[in-house]
């Protein structure tokens, strides 16, 4: 951990020599914006549990904020995923599941 920190530090550095002295902060980690259109689909239940996984959902509350990579995307619906059973479980579906897929190759992300 420590040699991370001082990797960032030292970059951090150099891009402020570079720039003659003046302190500029760009994220060299942030990527092109990542669009997607999310769609929720519920299998052998009410569909009342479409609105409120809709609701919970952290893919539906950040859309207008898109993720700059497709790992962060991912991580996106992984969170979905676990939202989903909670709410299946709080809605006395234990046997629920849940799951995502995305199409990479399509624009916006599907």
């Amino acid at each position: 951990m420590e040699y991370t920190m001082r990797c960032a530090f030292v970059t951090l550095l150099c891009f402020f020599h570079a720039v003659g002295g003046r302190l500029f902060f760009i994220d060299a980690r942030q990527g092109k914006p990542i669009p997607y259109a999310l769609r929720i689909e519920v299998r052998d239940g009410p569909s009342s549990l479409e609105g409120k996984m809709k609701a919970a959902s952290q893919l539906a509350q950040l859309a207008k904020e898109p993720p700059d990579s497709m790992l962060a995307l991912e991580r996106r619906a992984r969170a979905d995923t676990e939202t989903a059973l909670k709410l299946l479980h709080s809605q006395s579906y234990y046997d629920g599941k849940a799951s995502f897929s995305m199409d990479e190759a399509a624009s916006p992300v599907k």
